[in-house]
């Protein structure tokens, strides 16, 4: 966990890593500015030995082999920082880590996309699966700071803002919940689970008109959810009984 938490220290303090100028000396050479073979050559060959020693730390752990686990994380850090990923190949270890996450394989996907999110330029998308990864593991805090991170990065993508908020809302924040949520609709609209968010926050300060209009448009959006319908049909009694005047009395 604290090598986990070391890296994603990297990921929001570091600089990232400056493009290698290369001065082609004669055919075949490749030499750079700083007077070194250019390390795309030896990071093609390095890199996948560190994502593999890497992988195998985040497996032994669970069976908690503490020792091999530090050894094998340690040794891969000692690698990256030595033959740091470069343009394609951050990409594609990113890419390689999105499909192990869509397969539900977090171990593996997770030090794929904390290097990837490290090396590149804009890391939204990868904080965010590192976000959902330290979700499911109900690490709050951690989950929190990647989807910061990802909404620093990216203020214009609905997807981040909606990440941080409904997290917010789980955790019961509901006024961040409310900031971010609306910024998501503002940006896409077509987002019911915020819809229905939002629909919650607005029943609890007693806004039922409001909270019938939220539920409305994530009825419209996902009518397969039975979830808010009823929430609609609550909200609507809910309206109706204060709305309606009362009788006189005698």
């Amino acid at each position: 966990r604290l090598l986990r938490q070391q890296s994603l220290r990297t990921i929001s303090s570091a600089p990232r890593p400056a493009p290698v100028t290369v001065i082609h000396n004669a055919p075949g050479s490749s030499i750079s500015a700083a007077g070194r073979i250019s390390p795309s050559t030896a990071a093609a060959s390095m890199i996948p030995a560190a994502v593999l020693l890497a992988a195998l730390g985040a497996a032994a752990f669970p069976w908690k082999k503490c020792f091999c686990t530090i050894t094998l994380f340690c040794t891969a850090a000692v690698l990256t920082a030595i033959f740091p990923l470069h343009g394609n190949d951050a990409e594609a270890a990113g890419i390689r880590g999105e499909a192990l996450l869509k397969q539900g394989k977090y171990q593996q996907a997770e030090p794929l996309l904390l290097y990837a999110a490290a090396q590149i330029d804009h890391p939204a998308r990868f904080c965010n699966m590192l976000g959902d990864i330290a979700e499911n593991r109900q690490e709050w805090q951690e989950a929190w700071q990647l989807y910061s991170r990802a909404v620093k990065e990216e203020p214009d993508e609905a997807v981040c803002h909606f990440k941080l908020g409904h997290l917010a809302f789980r955790l019961q924040n509901f006024p961040v919940a409310e900031k971010h949520l609306r910024l998501t609709l503002q940006l896409n609209k077509q987002q019911p689970v915020a819809w229905n968010d939002l629909g919650f926050i607005a029943a609890r300060t007693g806004s039922w008109q409001n909270a019938v209009n939220c539920f409305e448009n994530a009825v419209t959006l996902a009518p397969e959810n039975p979830g808010y319908e009823r929430n609609l049909n609550i909200a609507r009694r809910m309206a109706a009984k204060v709305t309606t005047p009362k009788s006189p009395t005698r």
